[in-house]
């Protein structure tokens, strides 16, 4: 589609695919629609790093919100989505901390060969700076 590398096609059609999922689970309150939306996220999450994670407060409402069904078993369905969540894509967080620094290649723009401070840092709150927002002349 771009031509290039860049993962942020993928990011997009993950995301589209998580909100797919959260609109058939809308239909009939199918705890699985939203463990695919969570399993979707953290795939995209595997993809971009934390801005993946920009959608997911705005799922988290629609299913709390729209979903028919007791908020017990809304809360239910929060929670099932935020486990495959975490487990789809904490599973590569896992194995790369774990795995010994001396044998694996270095994580590129982190700034001590660290997948979790990439994606918190650099690629997460690092990213984000006051100065950046405010346009020239205006701050």
């Amino acid at each position: 589609m771009f031509r290039f590398n860049n993962p942020d096609a993928l990011l997009v059609l993950l995301l589209v695919v998580a909100g797919y999922c959260v609109t058939r689970a809308l239909d009939g309150a199918s705890t699985r629609w939203v463990a695919l939306a969570g399993t979707a996220v953290g795939f995209a999450f595997l993809a971009k790093l934390l801005q993946a994670l920009l959608i997911t407060p705005a799922l988290a409402l629609v299913v709390l919100v729209a979903m028919p069904g007791s908020v017990r078993q809304r809360l239910r369905d929060l929670v099932v989505g935020l486990v495959a969540m975490l487990v789809s894509a904490g599973w590569y967080l896992a194995l790369v901390s774990l795995w010994p620094k001396d044998s694996r290649p270095y994580i590129g723009g982190s700034t001590d060969n660290s997948l979790l401070q990439l994606a918190l840092g650099y690629n997460g709150w690092g990213g984000c700076s006051v100065g950046t927002a405010i346009p020239a002349g205006l701050g």
